[in-house]
């Protein structure tokens, strides 16, 4: 019976390979800890492997090249590609796990595995994106190769192929692959790491100190330009620089201009100079860095509407500036808490992922991811089990914290502002609740509360140290889309966590939240800003479910002591159960919603801990 590799294609998955005899075959196991299972492709001068890790019980992809075919510089060449893909923490960027030589002496990487598609595959199926798409798209290749130079390591051959898109939280994450031909700056060692004279990286996307054969001055400004080509491409469908033969391509790269991008009418004039920089053929005078490229295209970004990028991270909690102005009355920020107020997730101790697989489109080629990231919480929609991170927030009484997590009192002196009134009856699960909800009324209030205010008292609802000082949490009390205002917390807690550098326990107790982040903005509205409110408003549910509108109007009466609050959670959660439900079972209807699957007992036990907190409050 020949060997699965050698079976022919219709009875075996995966893409089509060469049957050519091979030294390894499914079962064989290498170093005594991988066991091969699947060949996934090959190559002149290797293959890679779908492989068990025995120990772990988990799949990875196990890169070979083949012993009689290695040189000493392409043995050398997988050996750094391994150093510098296990160099980099980052969600958008390979991982690698192990190194090392096979038992007959061929020498192989193991990294974790993908499951998607390259973005040339996605681009030959969509030829053209749009400005908003391409973008979304592209910064988080732009974090990943900024992480990269952080540490002194230029990818050197970026291109649409080595990025592949990788299905998670129901968003597709870009993860840069194939560090082969790294440059990587070693303290004390001058020049690249590859060998001298040759030219290294694909001619389409080379920059042109690349195309002269310029090594010693390639630097981060090399990937700049590649990217550039890349978003160029994503845009107009077509490379700015075209030849029919790879020297005439160099010499055009070296040579000729390109046409600007708002002159084919696929862009503004903003997003045209932005990706000029980076295709400028002086290094001296192209877009500096990633991370200045990162803040261009962040800043458009925000100007066109979009929050997130492609992976579901917060534009604005990565790419604004840390040194935004300051809200007008909001005093100078008083001492940080001192050490160990607050738990604090360390980096050191990143999340258990499950290994993912990989679709590889043909040849042997470099795959690999990183898990957890600081802003992992931002995409995730399912719950956590209760008494995690989240649970064992320490909640305040009485509150004390600001919008930057310093410790000031709120004020119990403040004057009762007007309560909202009660929204109508709901029909459905919800109604229990709406028909709880009593209409209250105090007296108008004599002065109105400051955006310190409302910052005060929304940072109170949340671990210490939450918000920045210039969180601009007063533009909660104008929101009437839960959405819109769930997503202004969690940028907010997000750039709080990436100034500091640091995963946050409010990033740990807001990545518990799922559908509960609708409820979570309802409560802080409804507690923290003064005098009438228009009821919320969102899209018509689906079949005989009631709109989730009016029942987050009356859970977020629940934070001014109105109502039952365990009535009040559990018709939340019946609704959203009931929501999820019909959009699941009707495929063709799309949902307004980006939260999988339904509410747990991990999202409640989160958002229980923020409404204690409010409802602790001394009266508004």
């Amino acid at each position: 019976m020949p060997a699965p590799s050698e079976r022919p294609r219709a009875d075996r998955q995966g893409p089509e390979i060469s049957v050519e005899p091979l030294k390894y075959h499914v079962g064989d196991v290498l170093a005594e800890k991988y066991r091969l299972e699947e060949l996934l492709g090959q190559g002149g001068m290797g293959s890679v492997w779908r492989a068990r890790n025995l120990a772990l019980e988990a799949d990875v992809a196990v890169k070979f090249v083949h012993g009689e075919l290695a040189s000493a510089e392409s043995t050398e060449r997988l050996k750094r590609e391994a150093h510098a893909a296990a160099r980099l923490e980052h969600p958008s960027a390979v991982r690698v796990y192990d190194f090392g030589t096979s038992e007959v002496g061929d020498p192989f990487i193991v990294m974790e595995l993908l499951r998607g598609e390259s973005l040339r595959e996605l681009m030959e199926r969509r030829q053209r994106f749009r400005p908003e798409e391409a973008v979304a798209l592209v910064l988080p290749i732009v974090s990943a190769l900024a992480a990269a130079h952080a540490r002194g390591i230029v990818h050197r051959d970026l291109k649409p192929e080595n990025v592949v898109l990788v299905e998670q939280g129901g968003n597709k994450v870009p993860k840069v692959v194939d560090f082969g031909i790294a440059k990587i700056e070693s303290p004390g060692k001058k020049g690249p790491s590859s060998t001298d004279g040759q030219i290294l990286g694909s001619p389409d996307y080379m920059s042109p100190e690349q195309a002269r054969g310029e090594t010693d001055r390639i630097d981060a400004r090399t990937d700049v330009w590649s990217l550039g080509v890349v978003l160029y491409e994503l845009l107009a469908g077509a490379r700015p620089f075209r030849a029919d033969h790879p020297l005439a391509q160099i010499r055009a790269i070296i040579e000729s201009d390109f046409e600007p991008l708002e002159a084919l009418g696929v862009a503004d004039a903003r997003l045209s100079g932005i990706v000029g920089s980076a295709l400028t053929k002086d290094r001296d005078m192209r877009t500096p860095d990633m991370r200045t490229l990162g803040r261009a295209l962040g800043e458009w970004a925000l100007r066109a509407g979009l929050e997130t990028d492609v992976s579901g991270a917060s534009i604005a909690a990565a790419w604004t500036r840390a040194s935004r102005a300051s809200i007008a009355s909001t005093p100078p920020p008083a001492p940080r808490p001192p050490a160990g107020s607050a738990p604090v997730w360390t980096p050191g101790k990143p999340r258990k992922r499950l290994p993912l697989a990989v679709v590889v489109g043909g040849g042997a080629i470099a795959l690999g991811a990183l898990g957890a990231a600081a802003f992992a919480f931002a995409t995730r929609g399912g719950d956590a089990p209760a008494g995690s991170a989240a649970g064992s927030t320490p909640s305040a009484s009485p509150p004390r914290s600001s919008a930057a997590g310093n410790d000031r009192t709120v004020p119990s002196s403040k004057p009762a502002a007007v309560a909202a009134t009660a929204p109508a009856a709901a029909s459905g699960p919800g109604s229990a609740l709406a028909t709880a909800t009593t209409t209250a009324s105090a007296p108008a209030p004599a002065t109105e509360p400051t955006a310190e205010d409302v910052a005060v008292c929304v940072g109170g609802l949340f671990p210490a140290d939450a918000f920045e000082d210039d969180a601009p949490l007063e533009k909660l009390c104008s929101e009437i889309d839960p959405r819109k205002g769930a997503s202004l917390l969690r940028s907010e807690i997000a750039r709080r966590g990436f100034v500091r550098r640091d995963t946050t326990a409010a990033m740990q107790q807001w990545a518990l939240l799922g559908w509960y982040e609708l409820a979570t903005f309802a409560v802080a509205q409804h507690a923290c800003c003064p005098g009438e409110r228009p009821a919320f408003e969102l899209p018509p549910a689906v079949g005989t479910c009631p709109d989730l509108g009016p029942i987050l109007d009356a859970v977020g009466a629940l934070a001014r002591g109105e109502g039952d609050a365990e009535v009040g959670i559990e018709s939340f959660r019946t609704a959203v159960q009931c929501v999820e439900r019909g959009h699941r079972l009707n495929a063709d209807v799309p949902s307004p919603y980006k939260y999988k699957g339904r509410p747990g007992g991990g999202a409640a036990t989160a958002f229980k801990k923020i409404l204690e907190r409010a409802r602790k409050r001394p009266p508004r």
